[in-house]
């Protein structure tokens, strides 16, 4: 004998369905929206979101913070407060087919992240690196022999003139890499426009394009829409850096000076996968409407 569930145990559902957090991370193959387990007020120890493995490795100074918005951009959970300067959190990120696929030679990756700029003057770094943020020049392990170990690192920095900027960081290529010590502007390889990091909340979306082979240059362009959430022109690029993305394991934070907070980081193959926004009223109704006409041929 069939079941039909009630109408409001049709609307529960629903409801439920529409504020999953799988239904605001879209096809992103990593996101992370900071859901703090209960009791938790630091990042340490934390479990990562989807596409994440392990846990945090944060300094107590990343601590729980009420969790941002922007526009109509779907938001979960909390975020993440760095309190203090020189402080640094990184987690491990997922092997799998979908992450492998957003490396590929001739393929791109998105990347989308909300950031609370709390002070002028910051100097911050956000990337997905190989085998963690390590010491300066690619001294992974702090001894003394840079640049034996080859490290590798895309993503941005908030530079101490307060822009934001774009970078492919690779410690083989004239030790340009970011390290503990942050570079306070761009290097010859970035092209820094109108990225002005103001004491405000920004969302900054970022394009990364992998050179056609191992030979090619990459190249990842930055973005600041406004709440509209409409692309823009790019505010920052960075070409002329051939990196080895396939070992790329490891999302991380590295903040020299305190205040900023970081919510929503989402990964992946399109735009759309890292700019998700919250479903207007009348598309939800024809979905909830759609779910019920199903139930009702099922009868």
């Amino acid at each position: 004998m069939k079941t039909i569930a009630s109408k409001a145990t049709i609307a529960a559902l629903l409801a439920a369905a529409a504020l999953a957090p799988s239904a605001l991370q879209a096809a992103a193959v990593i996101y992370e929206p900071f859901a703090f387990p209960d009791g938790d007020t630091t990042l340490t120890g934390n479990p990562g979101g989807t596409g994440l493995s392990g846990n945090w490795n944060a300094s107590t100074l990343y601590t729980k913070d009420t969790g941002l918005t922007y526009g109509d951009l779907a938001t979960v959970g909390d975020s993440s407060k760095v309190t203090s300067g020189w402080a640094k959190a990184e987690i491990g990120v997922t092997s799998s087919t979908a992450y492998s696929n957003l490396l590929a030679d001739g393929g791109e990756m998105w990347f989308s992240m909300i950031m609370q700029v709390g002070a002028t003057g910051n100097r911050s770094y956000f990337a997905l690196t190989t085998r963690g943020l390590g010491g300066s020049n690619g001294d992974l392990n702090g001894d003394g022999t840079s640049p034996v170990e080859e490290s590798v690192g895309i993503g941005f920095g908030l530079a101490s003139n307060n822009t934001f900027y774009a970078n492919v960081w690779d410690d083989a290529e004239n030790g340009n890499w970011g390290g503990n010590n942050l570079t306070t502007a761009p290097d010859g390889n970035i092209t820094t426009t109108t990225g002005t990091a103001t004491i405000a909340t920004h969302f900054l979306v970022g394009h990364i394009q992998w050179g056609a082979t191992s030979a090619d240059s990459d190249t990842i362009t930055l973005y600041l829409p406004g709440t509209n959430l409409t692309l823009g022109d790019a505010v920052s690029s960075s070409s002329g850096i051939i990196a080895n993305q396939s070992g790329l394991d490891t999302l991380g934070f590295q903040n020299l000076t305190n205040f900023n907070v970081y919510d929503e980081i989402r990964f992946g193959a399109t735009m759309a996968d890292v700019v998700v926004v919250i479903p207007e009223p009348r598309a939800a109704l024809l979905g909830g409407l759609g779910f019920l006409l199903l139930l009702r041929r099922r009868r």
